[in-house]
């Protein structure tokens, strides 16, 4: 997206995605044209069955799949026509068997053509958890961090979408929270303070100053500067010897 990234301290609230907005539930289209053809030739079979109780049958099945039928609007005003139908008395009394089958066969076909104009995407069942519940495992860095929830979640979802590259883009906006934070606390006088100006004072004071030259600030919380220096090639002992 052009432009420049909001900054970091500004709370960023939660976008819903396109992918969450048109996300389908196959198994309830399954289900529910699986229902509605065995209930309607049922009633075309048998045309008694309308009376042994399968409109509150079909009711309790529309209304079960039309919350799943934001994306398909032709099916969803059929199903509420339907819905209004089946809750008048006097329509559904005057209405047959073969004509209750016929909207049955009518809104099953509707489904159908409408699925078939879509494009559906299959998401592995081994990373539906890492789309669904990104943040699994990051509570903690998220709390700590806040500005980093929404990159941590799209770093998830676009690596259960196999689209890696945006999961190592979003991946080092997170690291790059962090580095910030260090930033801050090593005192950075940079006015860019991010990735290169962080690690940059790192490497000047993990490996480019001997030990007796260091600020007592920085022999204190050395140990822990060596560690989050990712060049120090070594332990922190091995860095306070440098």
């Amino acid at each position: 997206m052009p432009g420049a990234r909001p900054p970091l301290s500004v709370k960023l609230l939660k976008l819903v995605t396109a992918l969450e907005i048109l996300r389908t539930y196959a198994h309830a289209y399954a289900k529910a044209s699986h229902t509605l053809g065995i209930i309607s030739t049922g009633l075309k079979h048998n045309p008694q069955a309308k009376e042994s109780g399968v409109l509150v049958t079909i009711e309790m099945e529309l209304a079960t799949l039309l919350p799943f039928c934001g994306s398909l609007p032709m099916t969803s005003l059929h199903i509420n026509r339907f819905l209004q139908h089946l809750r008048n008395p006097v329509y559904i009394d005057s209405m047959s068997s073969d004509t209750l089958a016929n909207l049955l066969t009518e809104l099953q076909g509707r489904l159908e053509d409408e699925l078939s104009l879509m494009l559906y995407f299959q998401l592995p069942a081994n990373r539906r958890e890492m789309f669904d519940t990104p943040l699994v495992g990051w509570a903690e860095i998220a709390e700590r961090f806040p500005d980093t929830t929404s990159d941590i979640e799209e770093m998830h979802k676009c690596f259960a979408l196999s689209r890696y590259p945006g999961a190592v883009f979003h991946s080092t906006h997170v690291i790059e929270c962090g580095l910030i934070a260090l930033g801050q606390f090593l005192q950075v006088s940079d006015p860019k303070s991010g990735w290169t100006a962080v690690s940059n004072e790192l490497e000047k004071i993990v490996i480019k100053t001997k030990h007796p030259d260091r600020s007592d600030f920085h022999k204190k919380h050395l140990p822990f500067l060596a560690r989050a220096d990712a060049r120090c090639g070594g332990s922190p002992q091995e860095c306070l010897a440098k």
